[in-house]
């Protein structure tokens, strides 16, 4: 399977891991901007391979999928993954993800430009300095940008200050959000790139 193909999949298996209930194929179709015959096809696929169920209500994951991506998460060391309103970034919705390292991206302006050819709006990258988020590389900080989603994602802090990682990926559809946190990930400048593609064989 390409990598592009498995992209997708990996978006759409992120997605349905962060929504309750089943989703049907015409919300999929508008969250990632695809017509219903491109997610028709790649939801077959991932039925055929045992990720997700579907039933008239929609498409859900299986044990298999929520093992398939915990698995990813905990290999890729996420602290924390979620949904949060976007609009103090100006946008409808906000997925965010905290990585348990402090790990700087070669090349952060370009790597956010991937989230963006992905049809998200934006994209942060921060490394958790002190008690905020510092952005590279001029290392503003993030709750002085964006106060309300800052306060939210902060860690608890006890003890000496955790090294974490925010990747954090707005626009108007949750879907279109995920793909561009999928291609952050999977970035040439990347430094998740290589253990992300290792996994991703296995779709």
């Amino acid at each position: 399977m390409s990598t592009g193909s498995s992209k997708l999949d990996l978006s759409i298996l992120l997605f349905l891991y962060l929504t309750d209930g089943f989703v049907g194929r015409q919300t999929l179709a508008e969250e990632f901007k695809l017509g219903e015959g491109k997610i028709k096809t790649h939801l077959k696929g991932l039925k055929e391979k045992g990720y997700i169920t579907q039933l008239r209500a929609g498409s859900q994951l299986t044990e298999k999928g929520s093992m398939f991506i915990n698995g990813i998460l905990e290999a890729l060391g996420v602290e924390r993954l979620g949904f949060m309103d976007g609009r103090e970034l100006g946008s409808q919705t906000v997925v965010y993800v905290l990585l348990r390292k402090e790990s700087v991206p070669s090349n952060v302006l370009k790597i956010r430009d991937q989230a963006v050819k992905e049809g998200a709006d934006g994209a942060i990258i921060g490394i958790f300095s002190g008690d905020t988020f510092k952005l590279p590389p001029g290392n503003e900080d993030l709750c002085m940008y964006a106060p309300l989603f800052c306060t939210e994602i902060k860690p608890k802090i006890i003890g000496e200050p955790p090294r974490l990682t925010l990747l954090a990926v707005f626009g108007d559809k949750k879907g279109k959000t995920i793909e561009g946190l999928v291609a952050i990930l999977l970035s040439e400048y990347s430094p998740w790139r290589a253990t992300l593609l290792g996994l991703l064989e296995l779709l």
